[in-house]
């Protein structure tokens, strides 16, 4: 190993010590966990992974010989990070997070207002239209079976009136019943909607 090798090396392992310290910073922000157990195999998860990388970036430089002055590089470059630049990089990390979440926040709003927002006001207006072609419909029929009841009363016996009309009074009874059940359905989910869109505003 020639001597410019072992110099390129060693500034090479104190940059890898300075990200090393940011890195453990970020996991310690956004992995690291709370409780005792958990946080005892990640912490070994990360430092195996480290450790890897590392060993990796020193086969890149060198061919993977280790000498005791490249630990003491390592450990130069994670002072020198925890000592000079942890409050720097902490501060310009938390201002990340801040603008990545205003961010997001946006994206959100943008597609709360561009697609859901009006995909919401086209349902409502197609189910008010649904509903209200629904109850023509349905009042047409009425109408007819009444004007055909009225047409055919003198002609049909007095046993066949009565089981047509009870036939025909059970599927009123259940029509009216599902009709009931679906404008039921249709006035929660408008009033829930209302509700999260309050909510959303306030």
């Amino acid at each position: 190993m020639t001597l410019t090798t072992q110099f390129t090396t060693m500034l090479i392992l104190i940059l890898c010590g300075l990200l090393i310290g940011a890195l453990f910073d970020v996991y310690k922000q956004l992995v690291r966990p709370h409780d005792f157990k958990n946080r005892l195999v990640i912490d070994s998860l990360f430092c195996g992974l480290v450790g890897v990388w590392l060993y990796y970036t020193l086969f890149q430089l060198n061919g993977g010989a280790l000498r005791f002055y490249f630990i003491i590089a390592l450990a130069l470059g994670i002072s020198t990070y925890y000592a000079l630049f942890q409050d720097i990089f902490l501060r310009f990390f938390a201002y990340f997070l801040n603008f990545l979440s205003a961010c997001f926040r946006v994206i959100y709003q943008l597609i709360d207002y561009v697609l859901v927002k009006p995909l919401t006001w086209i349902f409502r207006v197609l189910t008010g239209i649904v509903v209200f072609v629904l109850s023509i419909v349905w009042r047409l029929i009425m109408t007819l079976i009444k004007l055909i009841k009225l047409l055919l009363a003198p002609f049909v016996p007095r046993i066949v009136k009565k089981y047509l009309k009870h036939f025909v009074e059970t599927c009123d009874n259940r029509i009216r019943f599902m009709w009931k059940k679906l404008v039921l359905l249709i006035k929660k989910r408008r009033r829930a909607s209302d509700v999260q869109e309050e909510e959303e505003e306030g």
